[in-house]
């Protein structure tokens, strides 16, 4: 199964990461990585070994992003179509899906300002 993997990168006025009270429609969301995992079980028992992978001190890309945390964002594409949810305080929560055009204008708003 293909997945892919955001950061919740949204901040408030005075800088400080929201990202952590729980993911919000419209948040900012930094594209990290898009992957493929084998899928035999449970879409939950799949976004828990993601959040595992993520949370690992060898996870991926660990020296440049921190690991995946509440509010953090999984894209996952499955038979009957592309399914968005988000770790919430405790497991995971599903949520509508952003639109491909905020994900991409976060992308180069983010660019530009890093």
């Amino acid at each position: 199964m293909k997945y892919a993997y955001y950061q919740n990168v949204e901040k408030d006025a005075e800088g400080r990461p929201l990202g952590f009270f729980g993911y919000q429609p419209g948040q900012q969301l930094l594209f990290i990585e898009r992957g493929e995992v084998e899928f035999a079980g449970s879409v939950t028992s799949l976004l828990e070994d993601l959040f595992g992978l993520h949370n690992m001190d060898d996870r991926p890309y660990r020296k440049k992003v921190r690991s995946m945390s509440v509010g953090d964002m999984v894209i996952l594409e499955l038979a009957d179509g592309p399914q968005a949810w988000v770790v919430d305080h405790v497991g995971w929560k599903k949520v509508e899906l952003p639109s491909r055009e905020a994900l991409n204008a976060v992308w180069q708003t983010y660019r530009r300002n890093a």
